[in-house]
């Protein structure tokens, strides 16, 4: 690149005087094919003598280009040849750049500021220690760490009243934009001192938090060395200095737009957070993350308002009121310049480079109010913005600013007076404070209530008046309708509504409950009501308890917490210590054991896998799997105790302990774990596993309960079980995942209705079985693909263990019912669906081994041997997919095997 060339006689790290920038030509260059966009993108890849400013992307987006005057005939000579419209906009930038500084004098900062000049890191600092002094009242110094050559990254903190919720401020990242720093200042200004009405209300509602200048070394650097640094000081090896900050973020790092050349002015670093810089300034927003609503990121320039994230186009977390917000502002800003902002994420409205702070801000916190504005103008100048232009975008940007905030109350996206409900007791709310929490929809009164401060939390949450529906979908209108209606957080979905639905179970707030039915009958959609008040139901629900050291005490009527189901394994491995111990699968996300049982009769067994538990509020799987464990290591039947002594299990009754604790003592209907996902809390574990993650079935919004996670193995209980069961996968035949509800047997995969690998084994097999299943009560399941049986849904367990371990028949069970209780079954079933469902593992395992499965090693091994010996009908073996199909042959063959 340009500045590769131009200062490599530098090292990069001593410079006798300032590099000029005589007669080097910016372009504004308009791609409007496919191949123009190639075409500059090897260049970007491999020219030196042109500098990027503003990369190519994508057909119709401008790019800026710095050429030396050397390279600029070759230059416009290809653009023309290709047809590449283009326009020089500065014949000769070290012009512009002398303008820039042309009428800066010495002022005395620490009296006044001015903005019709861009500011040093010297006026900054000796200004903002002014106003800490002249106003300390409001105004304070706040420190987030020093920068590589030991310069503080310092800030001010402004607020009117203590104890407010955050907005946190900041820029300069990028050394070569003076523009940013020098807008925040203005806003600074504006808070501090100004008469601007919502100015006053803003620094009164929140406690501002404001860093202009987070690279300070690389500020210094442009202002006595090299004006178009980009990047921060550090010495990266031989004659490379400096990072580009801007991409040093750990989130998607050096997944798209930038560098792994540490040359290049777009380097990425050697890792996430391997700056000083961007660590000081992550752990300084972690200190304050419990507080933060708002983070507003400056850089120069583009005139774009930029939401997370850059990795995708899919509308994640509150991306809509996002928009909204963000589209209004903007026209606000538009108001006294008519200066026009694009809106959107980076993918589609700017670069999309990934590793921006922004994006790790969201992603790890989740405030509210998160955006970056990339400041005027739209090529003409860049980073030779002129002087004039300065305070009119300080001005705009000033205004944008205040709308945010104003149409993020309008919206209710930054509310605050509605916190105030952790601190009244349960029971003692006034019916206008009902109300309010009514109006909020179900998932937003689960986290309101349960995820700010656990700790004040003094009674469980209570479905008094919420509906269950059970919706009988007739035709694709009626799924597509459900299926919009499923992004809808008013409305809770038990089951998802897929092409071919029997029926769809919704759970509505008492509030919401009228709208919705009148929607469902507008659209002709038929629906019965399961349960008229879900409360009551829960209320029903028995929780037992069980007595240490009593193993009488344990009952297959009623549901236990975690704590007496880790007891009663604790007494029961005791009780059978000479074949069953405990295990440890993975830890959860608050630090809970998942703690399972194996029982062994000996040595050298294939084994079974049994987990369950998964999904929290699914409490009949953890129940039914505690009756196995019971039955394998206790029960008089003559199969039972055969399938016992046969295989080595390794089962886990609770693999998602911190839901299910949450399950019990705060929000019977929660789902997912409990990791705090900014301002939501919790990842859909069934949606995490590594196999197809986010393709299907799941959702990028963590508000919602099929939320997938930001990424596969995300979280500690996915990724440490996982590791366990790899550590088994040599001697796993059988994988079982218990789930509820809707009667099914499902087989991988979620992701097409093709029949994968042994799929007609694992089908045939698994209906014999669901015949078994329902002798003993006439319980019907349907047995086939997730694809087929239910809809499309990726990320799950089973077909992670299919897919990657190769593991020879997998199965996902979704137990009793068919939407009448849903996952409030009554105590009263849990003995009929777990005596049942232990039926149909006995004959599973019965079905698998008719069909060549489930047989030991030394089997396998003579087959092996039968088919070297056959010399030359081997190559016709070897095709041969099913076992009893080449046994049959052998057979034919009269060749004798064992």
């Amino acid at each position: 690149m340009l500045l590769k060339i131009v200062f490599v006689s530098v090292l990069g790290l001593v410079i006798a005087e300032k590099v000029r920038y005589d007669n080097f030509a910016l372009y504004k260059i308009y791609p409007n094919t496919k191949e123009h966009v190639e075409f500059l993108k090897d260049l970007y890849e491999e020219s030196d003598g042109l500098d990027f400013w503003i990369p190519p992307v994508r057909v119709g987006e401008y790019v800026n280009v710095v050429s030396s005057p050397e390279r600029q005939m070759e230059f416009e000579h290809s653009m023309k040849k290709r047809s590449l419209n283009y326009d020089v906009m500065l014949q000769d930038i070290q012009q512009a750049l002398d303008d820039q500084i042309m009428f800066r004098k010495k002022r005395d900062t620490r009296r006044e500021m001015f903005w019709t000049n861009y500011q040093t890191l010297e006026d900054i600092y000796n200004w903002f220690y002014y106003l800490a002094e002249t106003h300390s009242d409001i105004v304070s110094i706040i420190q987030a760490g020093t920068s590589f050559e030991g310069r503080n990254i310092t800030g001010v903190k402004i607020a009117r009243n203590s104890g407010r919720k955050i907005f946190l401020i900041e820029g300069g990242q990028i050394a070569a934009d003076w523009l940013s720093p020098t807008v925040i200042t203005y806003l600074v200004d504006q808070l501090v001192r100004g008469e601007d009405p919502e100015a006053l209300a803003a620094s009164r509602d929140y406690e501002w938090h404001i860093f202009p200048m987070i690279n300070p070394d690389g500020h210094e650097y442009t202002n006595n060395a090299i004006r178009l640094w980009r990047k921060n000081r550090r010495p990266i090896s031989g004659s490379a200095v400096g990072v580009d900050l801007t991409k040093n973020w750990n989130s998607q790092w050096g997944a798209m737009g930038g560098s792994f050349s540490a040359v290049d002015q777009t380097f990425v670093g050697l890792g996430p957070f391997s700056e000083p810089e961007t660590r000081s300034f992550s752990s300084y927003i972690e200190s304050i993350s419990s507080n933060l609503v708002g983070m507003l990121s400056f850089r120069g320039y583009g005139q774009r308002f930029i939401l997370p994230f850059a990795h995708t186009s899919d509308p994640m977390y509150n991306y809509q009121d996002m928009i909204k917000i963000g589209r209004r502002a903007m026209g606000s800003l538009a108001v006294k310049y008519d200066t026009q902002y694009r809106v959107g994420v980076s993918r589609d409205v700017f670069d999309g480079a990934t590793g921006m702070l922004a994006d790790w801000v969201k992603f790890r916190f989740n405030p509210p109010i998160v955006a970056t504005y990339a400041l005027r103008d739209t090529g003409t100048w860049g980073y030779t913005l002129p002087i004039k232009q300065v305070l009119p975008s300080c001005e705009e940007t000033f205004d944008s600013i205040m709308a945010v905030i104003r149409e993020a109350k309008l919206i209710n996206v930054l509310h605050l007076v509605i916190i105030l409900l952790f601190l009244l007791p349960f029971g003692s709310q006034t019916e206008t404070e009902l109300t309010d929490l009514e109006s909020l929809n179900t998932a937003e009164q689960l986290n309101l209530m349960f995820s700010d401060a656990p700790g004040l939390v003094s009674a469980k949450f209570r479905y008094d008046g919420y509906t269950l529906y059970k919706i009988l979908p007739e035709n694709d209108k009626h799924i597509n309708l459900l299926q919009e209606l499923q992004n809808d957080t008013r409305y809770d979905f038990w089951t998802e509504p897929a092409p071919g639905s029997e029926f769809v179970n919704v759970m509505s707030s008492p509030g919401h409950k009228n709208e919705f039915e009148d929607l469902l009958n507008r659209n002709g959609v038929k629906f019965t009501i399961s349960m008229t008040n879900v409360q009551e139901a829960i209320d029903k629900e028995n929780i037992g308890t069980y007595v240490s050291r009593d193993l009488r005490s344990m009952r297959w009527d009623t549901y236990y917490t975690l704590g007496q189901i880790n007891t009663w394994l604790d007494d029961l491995v005791a009780r059978h210590s000479n074949v069953a111990s405990i295990i440890v699968g993975g830890q959860s996300y608050e630090g809970r054991p998942i703690r399972g049982v194996k029982i062994s009769h000996g040595s050298g067994k294939r084994a079974i896998f049994i987990e369950s538990g998964i999904h929290a509020r699914e409490w009949i799987t953890m129940a039914t799997t505690n009756y196995i464990i019971d039955q394998l290591l206790r029960s008089t039947n003559t199969e039972v105790r055969g399938i016992a002594r046969e295989f080595d299990w390794y089962i886990f009754p609770v693999t998602n302990p911190d839901g299910y604790v949450w399950s019990h003592d705060y929000a019977r209907t929660w789902r997912k774990n409990r990791r705090p996902i900014g301002t939501e809390f919790g990842v859909d574990l069934n949606r995490n596993w590594n196999s197809n993650w986010l393709a299907h079935g799941s959702s990028t919004n963590p508000a919602l309960d099929n939320y997938a996670g930001p990424g596969p193995f995300s979280e500690i209980e996915t990724r440490t079980l996982s590791e366990y069961i790899r550590s088994l996968s040599d001697k796993i035949d059988l994988y079982l995942s218990m789930h509820s509800f809707s009667q099914l047997l499902l087989v991988p995969f979620g992701n097409s209705t093709q029949a994968y690998g042994n799929y007609h084994d694992a089908v045939n097999i698994g209906r014999r079985a669901m015949g078994a299943l329902s002798v003993r009560y006439g319980t019907q399941y349907t047995t086939g693909s997730i694809a087929e049986a239910i809809y499309l849904a990726t990320g799950g367990s089973i077909d992670w263990v299919k897919s990657a371990l190769n593991i020879p028949l997998v199965y996902c069970y979704e137990f009793r019912d068919r939407g009448q209780y849903g996952f409030l079954l009554p105590g009263n079933q849990i003995i009929p669906n777990s005596e049942e469902v232990l039926d149909s593992i006995v004959d599973l395992i019965f079905q698998a081994k008719r069909f060549q499965y489930l047989n030991n090693s030394n089997r396998v091994l003579s087959f092996m041997g039968a088919c070297l010996k056959l010399r030359t009908h081997y190559v016709d073996l070897v095709v041969i997919v099913r076992a009893s199909e080449a046994m049959a042959y052998l057979r034919k063959l009269e060749i004798q095997w064992s």
